[in-house]
């Protein structure tokens, strides 16, 4: 039996030009050989100054969400109103209101695949499609990159990926390069949020994710081969909707849940409804 734990949470508070870059939170896989439920533990933010990053040019979205959240199912209307799930971040100004990415701007990412599990970037883009169509956020694959995960990661790289904001990293890594993933955790993840001087609201402009490659396929390889599919798209799955800005609940039905147990394949309601407000953004100005 497997449990998800370990809520790591590391807020680093940027300065970036004219915008001023928010919270970024780690966010923990950990695996377990009993099945008793997990325990998330949390630790307080740490702070950094930041004055050596620079920012991209201002940039417009296309003034209209790229895609709409999937219908919600019967009852998740309801969960939604009580928040049968948790938000990764919420607005300073707002306990209410999530954090989110642009919904009119497409969230690029790039894949490293130093120890991924053979035939995993397939089971990455279907894991992504899962939360594509559960939000309404288009992401665009923009390919390879060598890029390895960091604690403080650069989100203006222009040498590496041009005049923009970095892309999210989705790296297949492990405990010797990472020094956050532990043996027994499957990764660790999380995004970035800027706040324009222009307005209030802050935004997720980009995020990465470690996934810890050889205590992931150790893990699958104790399952069915038949199982060992649906088993990693859910793995990957509960992170990226950390990515999009989610993070773990109480319900053993999701997911997103913390003592997750490698049943739950599929997208509990609880999960699309988070899903569905983290989706429902609003666009956001040139930044």
């Amino acid at each position: 039996m497997i449990r998800w734990s370990t809520l790591r949470w590391i807020g680093i508070v940027l300065a970036i030009s004219a915008l001023t870059v928010g919270a970024f939170y780690w966010s923990s896989l950990a695996p377990s050989g009993d099945s008793r439920s997990a325990a998330s533990r949390t630790t307080a933010p740490r702070e950094a100054n930041r004055t050596d990053h620079d920012s991209p040019t201002p940039t417009s979205g296309a003034g209209h969400p790229l895609g709409r959240p999937a219908p919600l199912p019967p009852g998740a209307d309801q969960m939604k109103a009580g928040r049968d799930f948790e938000f990764l971040t919420i607005q300073a100004n707002d306990p209410s209101t999530p954090v989110t990415y642009d919904p009119c701007r497409p969230i690029h990412y790039v894949v490293n695949d130093r120890t991924a599990l053979p035939g995993s970037r397939q089971v990455l883009r279907d894991a992504i499609q899962q939360v594509s169509t559960a939000t309404g956020l288009v992401f665009v694959d923009d390919g390879a990159t060598n890029e390895v995960p960091v604690i403080k990661r650069e989100l203006f790289q222009p040498q590496r990926y041009g005049d923009r904001w970095a892309p999210v990293l989705l790296a297949w890594s492990d405990e010797a390069e990472l020094s956050i993933l532990t043996p027994d955790s499957f990764g660790s993840g999380g995004s970035y949020a800027v706040t324009s001087p222009t307005r209030s609201r802050r935004v997720y402009v980009t995020g990465e994710v470690a996934f810890n490659g050889p205590t992931i396929a150790a893990d699958l390889a104790t399952f069915p081969a038949e199982q060992r599919t649906a088993r990693l798209r859910a793995i990957l799955m509960h992170y990226v909707g950390h990515i999009v800005g989610l993070t773990h609940t109480n319900d053993i039905k999701n997911i997103l849940y913390h003592g997750h147990d490698g049943r739950a394949t599929e997208w509990a309601v609880g999960d699309l409804a988070g899903l569905n407000a983290v989706g429902s953004g609003p666009c956001e100005p040139p930044m």
